[in-house]
């Protein structure tokens, strides 16, 4: 499953569109992402049968740096990660807001460009540098 609702990962991950890098669709931010229901309720057993996960899209074609890439990515992808092997009654977005925070150590680490909506006390000065 990759509804274009929940995983195109070349969408805007803030409001604040004139200070994101892609230009590209719609808005689609962490909590978004880690609300997706792979297999949700409206869709018949037999349906759900043929459903082997979930997948993000990045369209990169505009994305000419690999920090824009990892910042698009990162942190959706540790969302869309988590619902994968998260029962949909034990999803706690606060819960696993405290364990990105813990994540985003190793992006730092590795000097990854990630978004950093979630930390507005980490996005300045330089909260837009790719």
């Amino acid at each position: 499953m990759a509804p274009t609702s929940h995983c195109y990962f070349d969408y805007l991950q803030s409001k604040e569109a004139q200070f994101e890098p892609s230009r590209c669709g719609g808005f689609i931010p962490v909590e978004k992402v880690y609300s997706l229901e792979p297999a949700p309720d409206t869709l018949s057993v037999a349906a759900k049968q043929h459903i082997l996960g979930a997948q993000a899209n990045l369209w990169a074609e505009y994305l000419l740096t690999e920090g824009l890439v990892e910042y698009q990515a990162l942190p959706r992808m540790s969302a869309l990660a988590e619902v994968q092997w998260t029962q949909p009654e034990l999803k706690d977005f606060e819960a696993f807001k405290q364990r990105l925070t813990k994540l985003t150590t190793f992006f730092e680490r590795y000097n990854y460009k990630y978004a950093k909506h979630l930390w507005p006390e980490r996005q300045l000065p330089s909260r837009w540098q790719f």
